[in-house]
């Protein structure tokens, strides 16, 4: 049937209650929670970021140090590299000089060319006949040449023969050697 006159709600026990509330505080501070731990995260990734930029930053100063450093030292070794190699070693012709010169010849200027492969010597003799020995001496010394210098001597040419103050015969001799990188 029905009933026109409406009951009073019953109300809910007691321990209902009781975990109602502390439902709602937990419900509250996991809300509350959620919302400063994502702000928190926020922060800590934005700080990551900022710090990486900064490791960043400071990794490319030290490493555009280093890279300066090394480019200098590699161009220091490549000049020092073309010194050596344009270095030739002119000590092998004194040599040669030494054991392919008459005894009674002696010479008072050298010039050596690098870039034509010549030897001009000026010097003087007693005579004629020690001046054809001393060129004669050059032109077949070949094997000498080529074990002291690494070149053969292609030619010989005496020039600017005159007769000295006491007598003695002034000239100057060229030597032409095989390869115009002489060692």
């Amino acid at each position: 049937m029905v009933e026109i006159i409406p009951k009073p709600a019953e109300k809910p026990p007691f321990w209902q209650n009781l975990i109602l509330i502390p439902s709602i505080i937990i419900l509250l501070v996991a809300i509350f929670a959620y919302f400063i731990l994502s702000s928190l995260q926020t922060k800590a990734q934005q700080d990551i970021k900022d710090l990486d930029g900064k490791i960043s930053q400071t990794k490319t100063k030290e490493r555009q140090d280093l890279e300066n450093h090394l480019l200098r030292e590699k161009k220091i070794i490549d000049d020092f590299s073309l010194i050596l190699s344009k270095h030739r070693i002119s000590s092998s012709l004194f040599v040669l000089l030494e054991k392919a010169t008459h005894p009674k010849v002696w010479f008072d200027d050298f010039k050596l060319d690098f870039s034509k492969g010549t030897i001009t010597l000026s010097g003087k003799t007693e005579s004629f006949i020690t001046l054809g020995q001393q060129e004669t001496i050059f032109q077949t010394i070949g094997e000498i040449a080529k074990t002291t210098t690494g070149q053969e001597i292609l030619n010989t040419k005496i020039s600017k023969i005159a007769i000295g103050k006491e007598g003695e015969v002034e000239f100057s001799l060229d030597l032409l050697f095989g390869s115009q990188n002489l060692k």
